[in-house]
């Protein structure tokens, strides 16, 4: 899996969710907030453990209960083991 460089596309884009999840309360991660900008802007889905963190986002799909039993990383998930980017 290639990973995308962080453009000013993707930039704006963070900004732009990270401004929607204040507007609801919520301080996002700008970590997160980066991989939602760049699912967005790459029209991917954004696979994650933590569906919380995404939730303000609004760009988040929780994985099927068979891959959340899994106990390790498996290839595609980012370095923090919560989650990955599908296309």
């Amino acid at each position: 899996m290639r990973i995308p460089p962080i453009d000013n596309e993707i930039a704006l884009q963070a900004g732009v969710l990270i401004a929607t999840a204040r507007a609801s309360g919520t301080e996002p991660d700008i970590n997160d907030a980066l991989i939602a900008a760049t699912a967005h802007v790459h029209r991917l889905e954004v696979l994650t453990f933590n569906p919380a963190d995404f939730r303000p986002m609004a760009i988040t799909r929780q994985p099927s209960s068979g891959l959340a039993s899994r106990h390790h990383p498996s290839p595609g998930l980012d370095d923090t083991g919560n989650g990955f980017l599908s296309s």
